[in-house]
């Protein structure tokens, strides 16, 4: 199933026969986001076919990390669409809340402590072009982030495995029961074991038997979404604050031309959120954002600039 986390939303695509299946899932986010982290969660469903009636399309692509981890690349204007549709004040597309059993987000965590820079400041990019502007200016924007680093885009990874540290069995005992349900079960005593499994392996430095934790790790770097495309370009980037103010002129430059608009914020560190089948290679995938609000709060700059051109 092809998706994409955007910092303060994600996006996917399914085939309509999986419509109630998915239905009762979002419901089941739903309340864990209301009852565990105080917030509603807007979720809503738009048919490919009203996109496509509305002149837009959806095209699909694949961005291979390593062998068997894809990232889903979003084409044609038609999930912005749909975004800008949910969004909506009152919108027909938004799922009714149907309170029943919560979604298993087995899998899912949050265990390592933020990720400090190593270069200055941590950047929450976000950049999407003019509706009249060709696609090619994405690939302009990249090369002369690369100039201006001077390094390829693969080296300002904010992932720096030296600086990762794993948190405590407390902590990761508190982010757990956020979104598991404490209950006890032999899933639930379960989970406690490879908690206390993992503290020991990667904050204390036990090596196990049969696994190769210092392989998982290092792997960790080349297994992150820093960078995605979903209609928009969305980059989390460890540079330094000079570097940082370049690109913000540059994007400046072109915003007041009318090509684009765009968010940046930076923050001293990323934070990383994990989905682990296993530690084997194309079985894990992690999540990536800025501190201090990251990709949220450079989607509040972008969508002011939006808002300040239809007015």
């Amino acid at each position: 199933m092809p998706f994409v986390f955007g910092g303060d939303g994600a996006s996917f695509a399914f085939h309509s026969k999986h419509t109630t299946r998915i239905q009762e899932a979002m419901s089941g986010l739903q309340q864990i986001a209301a009852e565990n982290f105080g917030f509603v969660l807007r979720i809503g469903l738009v048919p490919v076919a009203e996109i496509y009636a509305a002149k837009r399309r959806i095209e699909v692509g694949r961005h291979e990390l390593v062998t068997g981890r894809c990232l889903a690349i979003f084409h044609g204007g038609g999930l912005s669409l749909a975004e800008k549709w949910i969004k909506q004040a009152n919108s027909r597309h938004l799922i009714e809340v149907k309170i029943g059993s919560r979604t298993n987000i087995e899998g899912l965590s949050c265990r390592w402590n933020s990720i400090p820079n190593i270069r200055g400041t941590i950047a929450s990019l976000i950049v999407q072009k003019n509706e009249t502007t060709t696609n090619a200016i994405y690939q302009d924007i990249l090369d002369q982030i690369g100039q201006i680093c001077g390094v390829d885009i693969d080296q300002i990874n904010p992932l720096n495995i030296p600086k990762i540290s794993y948190q405590s069995i407390r902590e990761c005992l508190f982010q757990e029961s956020r979104l598991h349900i404490p209950k006890w079960s032999y899933r639930h005593c379960y989970r406690i074991f490879e908690i206390i499994a993992c503290v020991c392996i990667f904050r204390f430095k036990i090596p196990p038997i049969f696994i190769d934790p210092k392989r998982y790790v290092k792997s960790m770097r080349t297994h992150a979404d820093y960078r995605k495309f979903d209609d928009t370009l969305r980059m989390v980037i460890d540079i330094s604050a000079q570097q940082s103010e370049a690109i913000t002129c540059y994007l400046d430059s072109l915003y007041k031309k009318g090509l684009l608009f765009y968010g940046l914020h930076n923050s001293k560190d990323s934070l990383m959120t994990c989905y682990v089948d296993d530690i084997h290679e194309g079985n894990h995938i992690h999540f990536i954002d800025g501190a201090d609000g990251g990709y949220a709060m450079a989607a509040k700059q972008l969508k002011s600039q939006i808002k300040a051109s239809s007015t």
